[in-house]
């Protein structure tokens, strides 16, 4: 399992077992490290650090070497790999707009897959990487949509009376979990 928490003052990536023993710090360092996600192959995690200076995304394998992936002057948040592992997906703000961007981790080749003028924000990958769904608030009310991985046919999900917000798959991808809450409560 692996975690953030400032426990020692200040976030860093943490693993342990299953059953909470053998807590090892993986990080180590006086930014702020947040948001870990496993690679599907367990070889590596995606992680945000202001170390830069901005939040950005890294990836660290398991003998703990940081690879910068995102280079810029950009707020870089929310990093979740592709079921293949040859990409990856992150909420990225650019123009003062939160979209969600896609990199290929070969070619550091970024896209932008949504460009609303609203908050698109918690991107993740159907198990079977047939979709991307996020959380938007362009409706007004936070919802849950989806999208193919190019960023074609978006499509809204959930049509409920509250923020729907941050969906998560079961490993099966039959269920998806989701944050929601009042709508009288601002989302962003």
């Amino acid at each position: 399992i692996v975690f953030s928490s400032n426990r020692d003052g200040n976030f860093e990536i943490y693993a342990m077992n299953t059953d909470g023993t053998e807590i090892t710090n993986l990080t180590n360092n006086p930014a702020s490290d947040q948001q870990p996600a496993w690679s599907p192959d367990g070889a590596s995690i995606l992680f945000t650090s202001d170390r830069g200076g901005f939040p950005n995304i890294y990836a660290m394998s398991n003998a703990r070497n940081n690879i910068r992936l995102t280079q810029d002057a950009n707020i870089e948040l929310n990093p979740t790999w592709s079921p293949d592992g040859k990409k990856l997906i992150f909420t990225g703000q650019r123009n003062n707009e939160w979209n969600i961007v896609s990199i290929d981790i070969t070619t550091k080749k970024e896209t932008n897959l949504t460009e609303d003028a609203t908050l698109d924000d918690g991107a993740e990958y159907s198990p079977d990487g047939k979709y991307i769904y996020f959380n938007s608030v362009r409706t007004g009310t936070m919802k849950l949509w989806r999208m193919k991985p190019d960023g074609s046919e978006e499509e809204q999900v959930t049509f409920d009376e509250y923020n729907d917000w941050f969906p998560h798959f079961s490993p099966d991808g039959k269920w998806i979990l989701y944050v929601a809450f009042p709508k009288d409560i601002d989302p962003t």
